[in-house]
């Protein structure tokens, strides 16, 4: 089934009754591919009645009862929803004007005058959405058996699928190609760049026809457009128009009652000027090969066919097949029967004139108008769906009239530029201080020199910050309003930053740390003193005397390292009795120890768009170095900065790049802790993020005691030592661009 595209009902087959019908009782006849009209003669039948029944296969039979043998044209609208059957009898007084049949393929049928032909009774028949119809003929009834159609790609599974009907490139005025996607109703549609060079416009709920796709993807090209690629998608159910350009172009698009145009932009004058010569070369090769009977190209040509027939395109017609039986028809007439079945609007003159006798079966009917203008020595113009047709002499004038036209349109505007370059050069030069408030005038100088003229001077006082500018009026113009768009005031930002540095600390120290608390025996008990004239020891620990000999030596156990303690307990009594002169000291330790620490520094730094700020604080540590000839003194910064370079575009939107350091000595001046950030980041002036982090936790643990006796339960903390630690530290910067307004500008 081939699809045509719709049109206003006000152009009807209705309008081609006198010239049809004169037609069919001429020897030959005019119909659709499945209509018959046989040439039998006689009174007028009587259509006496109608039915309509359902066939087992799901298809729908319309009889047509007549009382005699009656003759017939039948033909469907251009959107397949109506067929139109002509009967020449006339009407039974039996038969409603409206007859609802209530079946799934056809809706209603109705009776319908012809404006101006008594002798002939129309049947129009409502159909259902994607059904096709044939008709036989007895004698005395009409058969019309109507069924689903099979041959629409995608439209069959969806009855609600609209049609795409057509596809044309047409070259415009001022050099635009406008290309026109027309369907059998309003679609939603998108459009997207899927390639470089290919534009894509994908049709929701749209199905094509085999034929039409297949006739599309052969239409010529017509600058920027090289080709135009359909491709139907089943699963969405939509369908893809691509369309490949030559070149980048801008394009206006524009949806009106189920018609899309697109209108593209000529190609860049470089790209269209070498397309041109490139065509031209070939002519002329081609011309060239064909003139030289040695070349060897024209030797490789093959041998023209003879059985081509004249005016007609080789392998390339796509339309909807018609057949045709006319004898010495007027052309007109042909026409307005091409016209109706394309459903294209075809204008001709009072020049166009001749007779058609020609018998066609199943033509597509742009063939079958090709054969009818080159039998009658016509030719043809489309433009979008209306066709011209006039005779090849006139055609040619027209084309000729149009070219000329052109060269004097060329002729005229490349007078006008010549004149208006004299003009421009006879104009008198005037000079122009222009003074600069805020921008550099050697940085405007090369803005104001790429508008002026040949004849222009531009100069720069940078003492007085002034540009010279002598040239025409309207140079002059151009380039003050240039100083007044440049010279403005930089936009300031105040950048705020805070950064928080946070640390807890928790210590813990338990157990128990045996000791000996040393010195002399001057109250030793008499009674166990042998010699009460010696000295009973001076230092227990060296063993120089006799009392250090005999009772000396001290005892200690050992601890984890930092191990501190905060209760002593010396146990004199017993070791006074069992150890002379040593007392244990028992050193206990039950500490718990917590520090929070938060600094928050907060630097500030006004910068301007495009330059680099830096604000710092902090120590300077001097560190001396000796080695064995020389000493030297190092320095060591911790210092807290901010270094920013920020740029701010039109609205307000800050792009930074930054870097921010926060340095702290060691308390024993050994060194510096250094934390660093650099980033570049874009950020809305008045909101503040977070532009990094450091997060650290340290834990530690340590135990020392005697072996095995440390290990029991509850006792063994008499005899062993405990220290646990543990650190966090966190490093959060905050930052906060504001742009500054700027102060007001007179002019």
């Amino acid at each position: 089934m081939n699809t045509i595209r719709k049109k206003p009902r006000s152009l009807r087959f209705t309008a081609l009754l006198p010239a049809l019908c004169a037609m069919l009782f001429i020897p030959g006849c005019a119909t659709t591919e499945n209509g018959k009209a046989p040439p039998a003669k006689g009174g007028l039948t009587v259509v006496e009645g109608i039915t309509v029944k359902q066939l087992p296969d799901g298809a729908t039979e319309l009889e047509i009862l007549t009382d005699g043998k009656a003759q017939y044209i039948s033909f469907t609208s251009p959107d397949k929803k109506r067929l139109y059957i002509d009967i020449k009898a006339s009407r039974g007084p039996a038969l409603k004007d409206i007859i609802k049949t209530g079946d799934p393929n056809i809706l209603s049928v109705s009776f319908a005058e012809v404006p101006g032909e008594s002798e002939i009774v129309r049947l129009d028949a409502e159909l259902a959405a994607g059904v096709t119809a044939s008709l036989s003929h007895e004698e005395k009834r009409i058969l019309a058996t109507i069924k689903s159609s099979l041959s629409q790609e995608g439209a069959d599974k969806d009855h609600r699928l609209a049609r795409l009907l057509d596809i044309d490139l047409a070259a415009m005025e001022k050099g635009t190609t406008r290309v026109t996607i027309t369907a059998d109703r309003e679609i939603k549609y998108g459009v997207e760049r899927s390639a470089e060079r290919v534009v894509r416009v994908n049709l929701e709920k749209t199905g094509i026809e085999p034929a039409l796709k297949k006739r599309i993807s052969q239409l010529p090209p017509v600058p920027p457009i090289e080709s135009v690629v359909t491709e139907f998608s089943e699963p969405s159910q939509s369908l893809a128009v691509s369309l490949k350009l030559q070149d980048i172009v801008p394009y206006h698009l524009t949806q009106r009652q189920g018609i899309i145009r697109m209108d593209f932009a000529p190609l860049p004058g470089k790209t269209r000027e070498a397309a041109d010569k490139k065509k031209i070369a070939e002519s002329s090769l081609t011309k060239k090969t064909s003139d030289n009977p040695a070349s060897p190209k024209k030797a490789k040509e093959p041998a023209k066919d003879a059985s081509v027939i004249p005016g007609l395109k080789k392998g390339s017609y796509v339309g909807q097949k018609m057949t045709m039986d006319f004898v010495n028809a007027d052309v007109t007439n042909v026409l307005r029967l091409i016209g109706e079945v394309s459903n294209l609007n075809i204008v001709w003159g009072p020049d166009v004139k001749g007779v058609v006798s020609m018998r066609l079966k199943s033509v597509p009917w742009d063939q079958a108008l090709d054969l009818v203008l080159a039998n009658n020595d016509l030719a043809m113009r489309r433009q979008g769906n209306v066709i011209w047709v006039t005779t090849r002499t006139r055609l040619a004038q027209v084309e000729e009239e149009e070219k000329r036209k052109k060269d004097e349109e060329l002729a005229l505007k490349a007078k006008e530029i010549k004149e208006a370059e004299e003009a421009k050069k006879a104009e008198p030069l005037v000079t122009e201080y222009l003074t600069l408030d805020f921008a550099k005038a050697t940085e405007i100088k090369d803005h104001i020199e790429k508008v002026k003229s040949d004849r222009g001077t531009v100069s720069v006082d940078e003492r007085t910050n002034t540009i010279i500018l002598r040239d025409t009026a309207q140079t002059i113009a151009e380039a003050r309003e240039i100083a007044k768009r440049f010279d403005a005031p930089v936009k300031q930002i105040m950048i705020e930053a805070r950064i928080v540095d946070a640390s807890t600390s928790f210590g813990r120290d338990l157990g128990v740390k045996w000791g000996s608390v040393d010195g002399t025996t001057p109250g030793i008990d008499r009674r166990w003193r042998k010699h009460e004239t010696q000295d009973w020891g001076t230092d227990p620990t060296q063993y120089t005397t006799y009392g250090d000999m005999i009772v000396g030596g001290t005892f200690s156990s050992n601890t984890p390292t930092d191990w501190v303690s905060n209760l002593g307990l010396s146990l004199s009594r017993l070791t006074n009795r069992g150890l002379g002169i040593l007392t244990l000291d028992a050193s206990l330790a039950l500490a718990e120890a917590e520090n929070k620490v938060k600094i928050i520094s907060a630097p500030k730094v006004m910068a301007s768009n495009g330059e680099k700020a830096i604000i710092s604080r902090g120590d300077i540590i001097y560190k001396e170095i000796v080695t064995a000839d020389q000493r030297d003194v190092k320095e060591l910064e911790a210092t807290l900065s901010l270094a920013v370079t920020p740029t701010v575009s039109f609205n307000d939107y800050v792009t930074m790049e930054v870097e921010v350091t926060d340095d702290k000595a060691n308390p024993d001046l050994s060194g510096k802790t250094e934390k660093t950030i650099k980033s570049k980041l874009m950020v809305r002036s008045g909101d503040t993020l977070v532009i990094g982090g450091i997060y650290k936790e340290d834990k530690s643990e340590s135990v020392a005691g005697i072996p095995w006796v440390q290990d029991i339960p509850v006792i063994g903390w008499a005899f062993k030592a405990q220290k646990i630690g543990m650190g966090k530290t966190e490093l959060l910067v905050f930052l906060t661009p504001r742009v500054v307004p700027s102060p007001t500008v007179r002019h």
